[in-house]
């Protein structure tokens, strides 16, 4: 097999959205022919939180060899600026001196790796290379984006190397986050990511953008899901439940589909009608928007803080009907929990339609459907109380499959130039 080295910052156990990409290539890559050597933070899986995330975790490398990949556990020692943003949850001067050492540090990261946090894992990295001269291939997932410094780096010390800067989320370019020093930075992509042989990232939209602006060629590598889980629930006639997972942000237009949701219960008021909306209370900003616009209906939500993932599935798999957000006006967002849906073989709605990704998803995989009214939300779902019509298309499903996207991966890995 030919050894690929994998640096990201997230990875299992960490319980973020983020690590479950890198765990299926360290899982499904050697399938391919390839031997991943995984650089990685130490995590615990128990950080459930930013403050829980930026304290320090372990103090010695951790080593796991396996009979086909290698992980490297690096410990995190926090910073001065993340020790200042943990005593700054209750303490204004050390809230405020967190935000200036924030953009110091953001500044700072683009000249010397010594202001990256974890820069243990590009120094491991470059031993590991050093020790083995045959790796060729070299792959770096992104955010934190300072990661792509490592890439720049690597690639100069070790030229024969031919490294893939992965876009998890776009950088400078995105739409949905509010950069700092947005032009400052997009200079630093350019040059960092410009070393690299190609990108690759999770939708269409976002692969021409950043391939555009770097000017290097880009592949779509979707995260997928792992296996179809077996859905044994059955509706009952006095009950319909909506499950919408995880967090939700300022440019997710929920009010469209929360109008369609009051207009079915004033429809339907001997029915129990549940949104369920496991997370939400994790920003509590957002859950306030949710409350304010369901005033007067609030026996109908369930909110929870964070949740575990076991947990969420179970909800999900009682539920009626589960629920998409997408950005208004922004495309190329796929947030992973469409193939969490997909995997429960469960009617999905895509509300409003982000005529992108997402709709292709949907209607690809035969179970979701999209709107853009409360009107058309109200239609749907009486429809759906009545009877679900919605089946999938298992052999479109089979493209989602994790499998099939770390296949997708190896090719490109083989087709370096």
């Amino acid at each position: 097999m030919q050894n690929v080295l994998i640096i990201s910052y997230y990875s299992p156990p960490c319980n973020l959205t983020a690590a479950q990409r890198i765990g299926s290539w360290e899982k499904y890559l050697p399938e391919n022919g390839f031997y991943p050597i995984v650089v990685t933070r130490n995590w615990t899986g128990e950080e459930l939180n930013e403050v829980q995330r930026l304290k320090k975790s372990g103090t010695d490398i951790r080593h796991i060899q396996k009979d086909n990949s290698e992980i490297f556990y690096m410990p995190y020692r926090a910073s001065f600026r993340d020790r200042c943003f943990e005593k700054g949850q209750a303490n204004r001067f050390y809230r405020n001196l967190s935000k200036v050492l924030t953009a110091v540090y953001l500044i700072g990261q683009n000249f010397s790796i010594r202001f990256i946090p974890f820069n243990n894992l590009y120094f491991q990295a470059r031993k590991i290379l050093k020790k083995n001269p045959e790796i060729k291939h070299l792959i770096i997932s992104g955010n934190p984006f300072e990661q792509f410094y490592f890439g720049y780096l690597l690639k100069k010390e070790f030229p024969q190397i031919k490294w893939i800067a992965d876009y998890r989320d776009d950088w400078t370019t995105s739409e949905v986050v509010k950069v700092p020093f947005r032009s400052f930075h997009r200079y630093f992509e350019k040059k960092w990511v410009g070393t690299a042989s190609c990108i690759t990232t999770v939708s269409p939209y976002y692969k021409e953008k950043i391939s555009y602006l770097l000017k290097i060629p880009g592949h779509i590598i979707y995260n997928g899901f792992n296996q179809l889980i077996e859905n044994a629930h059955v509706s009952t006639p006095d009950s319909f439940v909506i499950t919408y997972n995880g967090t939700l942000y300022e440019t997710q237009n929920i009010e469209i589909f929360l109008e369609g949701l009051k207009l079915l219960i004033d429809l339907y008021p001997h029915k129990i009608i549940k949104l369920n909306m496991p997370g939400i209370l994790f920003d509590q900003k957002q859950a306030n928007r949710v409350l304010k616009n369901m005033k007067g209906y609030e026996s109908n939500l369930v909110m929870t803080d964070r949740i575990s993932k076991e947990e969420v599935i179970e909800i999900q798999k009682k539920s009626d009907l589960l629920l998409m957000i997408s950005h208004s006006n922004i495309k190329g967002v796929t947030s992973s929990k469409i193939f969490e849906y997909i995997s429960l073989q469960k009617p999905f709605i895509v509300c409003p339609n982000d005529h992108d990704v997402l709709e292709e998803i949907a209607n690809k995989s035969g179970l979701g459907s999209v709107m853009d009214s409360g009107q058309q939300v109200l239609e749907f779902m009486k429809n759906s109380i009545r009877y679900n019509s919605k089946q999938p298309n298992l052999n479109q499903l089979n493209n989602y499959l994790v499998k099939s996207q770390v296949a997708r991966l190896s090719n490109v890995i083989n087709n370096l130039y």
